[in-house]
């Protein structure tokens, strides 16, 4: 064989282990750039929904959209808009806003309250800004090159490793909810993080406050509003009872008296692998159960 056909034959084989490769393994779960396309569509999308879930990490990792909706009688449309430590500033609460369709005759605000959600420091909302102030260029690329860039990204190392040796899993679904677990479930993991995080930053008057009058003038608007605590373990809400400064009972009943709709939730009901957030399962189960509740309130007509 010559030494140009033996180029031209070397070439064609890369391509076809490039092929092979790319169709026998999944996308690359760990590489930014297939984790900022999530976050960038999440954030910049035009698309406008019929319910938008709002919380921390709670809720993006903690609630399945699509397990809602299906669990509503009435075809609709929604997103989780949750974010790493999100807080119930006016600035989120307005993003989420924004994201619902004026048009349609159903729109709910679906608003998972955490101790952390109404401190000062969750109300920086960085987690949000990051994506939010990105640049046209970035942006999109993560609108609309995502699709075809993600042949090229580069595996790390240890997504070729058997998957028993990756104790944490996480999957980045449609519509803004990531599947999260640990192959080995550890209940008291976070615990010390938030003991370090409470000692900092507490629930206060202000933001607490603050969140309640502008969820006063939403729901003027005749938006449905739904709010819940979402369930963690027995351990963890002990410890934010205790340290954070949060007070269940008060936020519940002022949010009633605002004409939202709360939901009580029994942690033992569900399972968390670390401690804080909610096993993949578990983010299914919660949403289906609100959607269930939703039908039994009928708030959807």
């Amino acid at each position: 064989m010559s030494p140009r056909n033996k180029i031209i034959a070397s070439f064609i084989s890369v391509v076809i282990l490039f092929i092979v490769i790319k169709i026998g393994f999944p996308d690359p779960k760990r590489n930014k750039l297939h984790q900022d396309s999530f976050w960038i569509k999440k954030t910049h999308a035009n698309t406008k929904y019929n319910i938008i879930v709002c919380g921390d990490s709670r809720v993006y990792r903690g609630f399945s959209i699509n397990d809602l909706k299906n669990n509503i009688e009435e075809k609709l449309t929604g997103i989780n808009l949750g974010y790493s430590s999100a807080g119930f500033s006016n600035e989120y609460l307005d993003f989420a806003m924004s994201k619902l369709d004026n048009n349609a005759q159903t729109q709910m605000l679906v608003l998972g309250i955490t101790p952390h959600s109404l401190t000062f420091e969750a109300f920086k909302n960085n987690g949000l800004k990051t994506y939010k102030n990105l640049g046209k260029v970035e942006i999109n690329k993560g609108l609309y090159l995502s699709p075809f860039l993600k042949y090229f990204e580069p595996y790390e190392p240890r997504e070729f490793l058997r998957r028993k040796k990756m104790n944490y899993i996480q999957k980045f679904e449609p519509y803004g909810w990531v599947a999260s677990s640990y192959l080995k479930p550890d209940t008291s993991k976070a615990l010390t993080s938030y003991k370090k995080t409470f000692s900092k930053y507490q629930v206060t008057n202000n933001e607490v406050n603050s969140f309640l009058r502008k969820v006063k003038e939403i729901s003027t608007k005749g938006i449905i509003i739904i709010a819940y605590r979402p369930p963690t373990t027995h351990e963890m809400r002990m410890l934010e009872d205790s340290i954070s400064g949060f007070n269940e009972e008060f936020i519940k009943e002022e949010l009633i008296s605002r004409n939202v709709i709360w939901l009580d939730f029994k942690d033992s009901d569900f399972e968390s692998y670390d401690g804080s957030h909610l096993h993949y399962n578990s983010a299914k189960k919660i949403a289906r159960n609100v959607g269930e509740r939703i039908n039994k309130l009928r708030l959807v007509e």
